[in-house]
């Protein structure tokens, strides 16, 4: 088995289409600093019409506060303007990346007061509610009491906040993973539409071996494709922006902070995990359909469903159960879908069991002789 598999892993990685694979997905990874800066520019984009926006309503809400002669409320939207106004020109101001501290410290004021204004049930004309400002005002303490720098936008390319923001978006690692695994067609089905598939699995090699063997070798193509290409895309964000923080918050689901490193130390084997079920299934497929075309049509079905499933929270319940969904880590890390990372990770490594000892087990009952 291990000669069959050093043979079949030289006849892999001498073909074009392996590293046509590498190159796209580097290439994949790569566009995402291009996306990230046209997500920064919107970003700020919105944030600046958000704040002319509630310095305008906040503006209005002063001026029928002195109107009534409510001095209370007077004195709350008078301070909540001249925030907002500094805000606004914080926002506005060419030097505005070296006053990311003095924005910081604005905010967490703003939070408080917002937070004590409402939990008093008085009537506030923006649209952020109670739980959303302390959402944010758990944030902005946790970056004080660390002494962080908040970055000027959520899509900085930083090195650790890169390799969040591609985790965290289900539909670039779903797509990451796909141009992966579209290697394992190439691997199995090529024997069958060569019509050779005969000659191999009658063989002295037992034909179980001949498949663990493939398995093995798209494996360690994949797992190590996925190194090469995350590695390039890391050292050349940290060359060209810095690595970033490690203990930067993010904010979850469910209203939790989680830091950079405490995302990617349990997304990652999470991730890795999920993508060995994948592996596994299209082998499944490949198999079973033993033309490139079908099993990546078939495969391809079954992703689309997944997504809308995903995109919609479609099954929700069902979703736990099943290891396509566990791309959605923040789901997972944020316990929305009702397991941890431990148990998603053994539900993985059953199902993958599982799929390989049955396939195993009919690839030993037929008889391809009489193919």
């Amino acid at each position: 088995m291990i000669v069959y598999y050093a043979q079949e892993c030289r006849r892999v990685l001498s073909r074009k289409y392996t590293f046509c694979i590498l190159m796209t997905m580097l290439a994949f990874l790569l566009l995402h600093i291009p996306y990230h800066h046209l997500q920064a520019n919107s970003y700020m984009q919105r944030e600046r019409n958000q704040a002319y926006a509630d310095a305008y309503i906040l503006y209005s809400s002063l001026h029928d506060a002195i109107q009534e002669n409510a001095e209370t409320a007077k004195r709350f939207y008078q301070k909540e303007y001249e925030d907002y106004y500094v805000l606004m020109q914080i926002y506005d101001s060419k030097s505005y990346t070296e006053s990311l501290d003095q924005k910081l410290r604005l905010q967490h004021n703003i939070y408080k007061n917002e937070i004590s204004w409402l939990k008093a049930q008085q009537e506030f004309p923006l649209t952020y509610g109670l739980k959303e400002r302390q959402r944010k005002v758990l944030w902005t303490t946790y970056m004080l009491e660390h002494e962080l720098l908040p970055y000027a936008t959520p899509y900085e390319n930083k090195t650790a906040n890169f390799l969040y923001q591609f985790l965290d978006n289900n539909v670039s690692l779903l797509v990451f993973f796909l141009i992966a695994i579209s290697i394992v067609p190439m691997i199995v089905c090529r024997d069958f539409e060569e019509d050779v598939y005969k000659h191999i699995y009658t063989a002295a090699i037992p034909r179980e071996h001949v498949l663990l063997a493939k398995l093995l070798v798209a494996i360690t193509v994949i797992f190590g494709f996925s190194l090469i290409a995350l590695g390039v895309v890391g050292l050349v964000t940290w060359l060209l922006y810095g690595g970033g923080s490690l203990a930067y918050p993010y904010l979850m689901v469910n209203g939790s902070l989680i830091s950079a490193g405490s995302y990617l130390s349990s997304s990652l084997p999470l991730y890795l995990f999920t993508l060995l079920f994948l592996i596994i299934l299209i082998f499944l497929f490949s198999c079973l359909c033993r033309k490139q075309v079908d099993a990546c049509i078939y495969f391809g079905l079954l992703m689309a469903l997944m997504y809308v499933c995903m995109e919609y929270q479609i099954f929700t319940k069902l979703q736990a159960w099943i290891p396509c969904f566990y791309i959605q880590g923040s789901r997972i890390l944020s316990n929305e879908m009702g397991l941890s990372v431990v148990q998603a990770v053994l539900l993985c490594i059953l199902f993958s069991a599982g799929g390989l000892v049955g396939l195993c087990a009919y690839f030993h009952r037929i008889d391809i002789r009489k193919e």
